[in-house]
């Protein structure tokens, strides 16, 4: 018969009386075998069992190291409410940059279609084709430098 006193998993000793186990199995009318392998077979199974059981230092290991998941969680969302709020002010600069863009390229178009009435009444009084050449000049000279304006304004309002 084993010992009836081991140490289990977590060092301390399993007490079973396996004598007065025993000796009750056979006042039941078992044979002594029987109740002697009733006997072992309960104290293998408390030993399987307890060596499946967590002692408490491990339970505590797990808490502790639950406990600083959640701490690095916390600091996770708090870097992320950190983030979303850095969103939002690129997000308000980027609208005051599209409203200056297109208040910009108003103000072209209008600059755009004042130059362009004043170089057709300039037009409208020179009669010669040399004239009407130096107009076409002045008209280029003009409009060209205003094109690339409203262009660049297009291209920064995207």
């Amino acid at each position: 018969m084993k010992e009836p006193y081991k140490k289990g998993p977590s060092n301390q000793y399993i007490n079973f009386d396996t004598y007065g186990a025993v000796k009750r199995l056979c006042e039941a009318g078992l044979q002594e075998k029987e109740a002697e392998s009733i006997v072992l077979t309960i104290i293998d199974s408390r030993e399987y069992d307890l060596s499946k059981v967590a002692t408490k230092e491990q339970l505590t290991n797990v808490e502790r190291e639950v406990a600083s998941i959640r701490q690095d969680l916390n600091e996770v969302k708090q870097d992320l409410n950190g983030v979303k709020q850095d969103i939002a002010v690129m997000q308000q600069d980027i609208l005051a940059i599209r409203q200056e863009a297109a208040s910009n390229t108003a103000l072209l178009q209008q600059e755009i279609s004042s130059n362009a009435a004043f170089l057709q009444q300039a037009m409208t009084k020179f009669a010669t084709r040399e004239q009407m050449l130096e107009v076409k000049y002045d008209i280029l000279r003009w409009i060209l430098p205003l094109l690339i304006g409203i262009i660049i304004a297009v291209f920064l309002k995207h």
